[in-house]
This record gives C-alpha cells, structure tokens and sequence, in this order.
C-alpha cells in the first residue's frame, strides 16, 4: 500500500488517538514521518536568537473527541451532509451567503484543522491549576491568506466559552506570502520549501559579499574578514527577521 493511502487511511481514525490511528508516533495531523529532528529547529531558532518549544498538532489529538462532544453539547453544531460544522452568522461565505460554516468533522470522522486549532487554545488558555499552560496571549503568526479561518477559531472559541471574558488575548499576526523563484507561494506538503537554515545562509552570505565589494571600492587598507563576517551575521539574519 502507497504512503499516500496509509495516511489517508489513518487520517480518520488518528484524529482522536483511537486504536491503531494516529498518537503522536505515526501519521496525524503533524505526521511525524515528516518532521525535520527537533535539533534542527533548535539550531536555526538559536541562531536567530528566539526560543523555540515544541508543540506538535498530534498532541492535541487525544483531546479531539471532547472538543467536538463539548460543541454538541452547548448546541452549537449541526449535521451538515454527514459533517458536524458549526454556523457563524455575520461572516459571508464564498456564494454569498450570510454564515459561514467552520468544519469541526467531516463526515468520514476525520477532524480538521480547526478541531485541532480549538483544542490548542483550549489547551494553552487553561489554567496551569488544570494542567493547561495559564496562557494570557495567543499569537498565531501565518500568512495572510489563514486571517478567515483563525477568526472562525477565535469565534467558536469564544462562543464556546474556551475564551475567558477578561484577560486573554487572541492575536492574528499576518504576514505576505512566502514565496519562491518562480513566483508562486510555498506549499509545505510539497516538502519543496527552502530550509530555514539554507536561508539563513544565503542571507549572511549576501550580507558579506556586499560588505566585501564596498570595503574593496573604498580602497581601504586591510579588510578585518573576521569583523566583516560578524557584521554579515547580524545584517542577515537580521533581515530575514
């Protein structure tokens, strides 16, 4: 059988950590198959000077199963063509419509995005008193194209009482598409990206030559490499920040 169709196959049943689904170890939401090691994550994170904690989406998969039975029962989705979505009045759908469903599982049982998405601010927002992380502000930094569906996120969030009324903050932070040499954006499945490291280094790369061809136009005596390449450092990585 091809990976394709184990993963499709394991989709369904992974969302909730059921029986020989998805629990953190094989194909889930964040399939672990796919995943770069995390020291390549720390490597890049620490050069750049940010922290980084890791927090997969098959974390959150145990928890699937009762954010969706919380939903149902405050009455807050409907059976839709099989699926349990849920109706958000005020936001315009794509055929005009004047609510907007957010899919929560599809008919088949898979979970979505947004199931996993609910269960991680349920998650972060609990109290550290409930083993949750007592989180007062939640950024989500994607592209500008995820704005609608966090909006949703945050809505049902709310709805659902997941959003304390005084205190926590729920922030998109959007930014442009990333995109590559032949102008289109990048898609992550296609596993075709551009590593965070290899950017990073053709970045201070840049940054070096740059400083080399001007130091060299100036006629200057002896050219300090080593402040140069120090220079370059903080010139690139700065720039991709």
């Amino acid at each position: 059988m091809s990976l394709r169709r184990r993963v499709q196959g394991a989709l369904p049943r992974g969302g909730g950590g059921a029986a020989g689904g998805a629990t953190g170890t094989r194909c889930g939401r964040s399939c672990s198959c796919a995943r770069p090691p995390a020291s390549s994550y720390k490597r890049s994170t620490t050069r750049s000077e940010l922290s980084w904690r890791s927090g997969w989406g098959s974390f959150f998969n145990p928890m699937l199963d009762d954010v969706v039975k919380d939903l149902e029962d405050q009455g807050l989705v409907e059976v839709s063509e099989g699926a349990l979505v849920v109706w958000l009045e005020g936001t315009k759908a794509r055929d005009g419509e004047s609510r907007q469903p957010l899919l929560v599982r599809k008919s088949d049982g898979g979970y979505m995005y947004a199931t996993t998405d609910l269960a991680a601010l349920t998650q972060r927002l609990r109290p550290k008193s409930a083993e949750g992380e007592g989180a007062a502000r939640l950024l989500y930094v994607t592209d500008a194209g995820q704005a609608g569906h966090f909006q949703q996120v945050f809505e049902v969030g709310r709805r659902a009482g997941l959003v304390p009324k005084e205190g926590a903050k729920l922030e998109h932070v959007a930014f442009g598409l990333v995109q590559g040499e032949d102008g289109k954006k990048f898609a992550t499945r296609s596993g075709e990206t551009v590593k965070l490291k290899d950017l990073l280094d053709e970045a201070c790369k840049i940054a070096k030559q740059g400083m080399l061809d001007r130091a060299q136009e100036a006629e200057k005596g002896g050219i300090d490499e080593a402040a140069i390449e120090e220079a370059a450092k903080v010139v690139g990585i700065g720039a991709v920040k």
